[in-house]
């Protein structure tokens, strides 16, 4: 065959060796076949690249099977500890992971129509801020969902609680609902951050912080999608809470107030801080009082039965709180007041019932310890809420 007709240079051949005059018919084809163009050609470098790469996945696998193997593990070994962990997605739609199920009216839970309770059931207001709202927790977790459904249907309960609400806030929120559900009862639970809110918002037009919710947003994207999905994995929920924690722990971050806007329980305890005036406590706690004692008088005014509580923090639910109390090391040696006790102080001079819930927390604490939101010293978790419902529900009774 003449060797002119091989003119396709992407023809993969082998010749035999030629010398130099003489003629071959044929030729024969070796096993190894390379590119006529010459082993330098694109095609053997494509091939070359992907040889390596197969070999380099080969010696990969191994590693990432482990490390798969490992992570998956983890996870399991930190759901089966802790399963809580995997409930840590906070957006537009969902507090801790659960459906936040805002109705129309702005409020938490089923819709009540706004006119007298039935005969035989008693309505309850339960007043309040993020702590009553239930955040991190499902709607039928929080303590007005959990007061409700131990009454068997006997008392039905709105739960009118607002993150962030200030007194001046909630006193609007009772008066709306007392004239249009005309309750028997409302129950304000009381937190160090609502003392701390009305200092802080003394100068704010006080508004209705149930308004009608705008429209939630439409379906999330993808990004939107796959932040929530890494909130629902433990181990990263896990790392997070340990990183947090070590912060605390070697002071890369602390609880002290801002002098000029005090937000947090901090300041109900009356914090020693060498910035933060005393006199600005007692101001606050003075405005606190004057507001409480502002919305005694209109209970009265609506012939409502007003009864306070007060959920405390985690670290100040003990006496002497242990490390896996205080994992974020709230410096509870500088608190100069126990809000509690000036709490109850207060509603018996303005002849207010008062429900100190700290007996009902700790009489479970043995046999089912956990009472908060992982990772958090103030919102309940169902066995929390639980407590709070029980507490509440024996001083109704009575």
């Amino acid at each position: 065959m003449p060797s002119d007709a091989f003119e396709n240079d992407d023809l993969q051949i082998i010749l035999e060796p030629v010398n130099p005059g003489s003629i071959y018919t044929h030729i024969e084809i070796d096993q190894t076949p390379i590119l006529a163009g010459g082993s330098e050609g694109p095609g053997a470098k494509l091939a070359a690249i992907m040889r390596g790469g197969l070999s380099f996945a080969r010696t990969l696998l191994p590693s990432t099977l482990i490390v798969v193997g490992l992570l998956g593990a983890g996870e399991l070994a930190v759901r089966v500890a802790e399963p809580r962990l995997g409930d840590h997605a906070y957006d537009a739609h969902h507090t801790g992971g659960y459906p936040l199920l805002v109705n129309a009216e702005g409020y938490r839970g089923p819709t009540i129509p706004p006119a007298p309770p039935a005969p035989g059931v008693e309505r309850v207001l339960a007043l309040g801020d993020s702590i009553t709202f239930g955040t991190g927790a499902a709607v039928e977790a929080t303590w007005p969902a959990q007061l409700a459904a131990s009454a068997n249907a006997r008392r039905e309960v709105l739960n009118l609680g607002s993150p962030g609400a200030s007194l001046d806030e909630i006193a609007l929120l009772f008066d709306l609902y007392a004239r249009s559900h005309r309750p028997q009862r409302a129950v304000l639970m009381l937190t160090g951050n609502m003392g701390s809110m009305g200092w802080i918002k003394r100068n704010d037009p006080v508004t209705n912080p149930l308004a009608p919710p705008p429209p939630l947003p439409g379906p999330p994207d993808l990004r939107t999608r796959f932040i929530g999905l890494k909130d629902r994995i433990a181990l990263v929920s896990a790392l997070s809470l340990a990183t947090e924690h070590i912060r605390y722990w070697t002071g890369l971050s602390n609880h002290l107030p801002n002098p000029d806007s005090p937000g947090g329980a901090m300041l109900a305890h009356g914090i020693k801080q060498g910035d933060l005036p005393r006199e600005r406590i007692e101001e606050a706690w003075r405005r606190f009082e004057e507001d409480l004692a502002e919305l005694a008088s209109l209970s009265r005014d609506r012939d409502v039965e007003l009864v306070v509580s007060y959920a405390p923090p985690r670290f100040f639910l003990e006496l002497e709180p242990d490390w896996r109390a205080n994992p974020k090391r709230v410096p509870i040696e500088r608190f100069t007041i126990d809000p509690i006790e000036r709490v109850s102080a207060l509603c018996m001079r303005l002849d207010v019932p008062f429900i100190d819930p700290r007996p009902a927390l700790l009489s479970t604490r043995a046999e089912d310890p956990p009472h908060y939101v992982v990772g958090d010293y103030a919102h309940f978790d169902r066995a929390g809420g639980a407590r709070l419902a029980a507490a509440v529900a024996e001083a109704l009774d009575r």
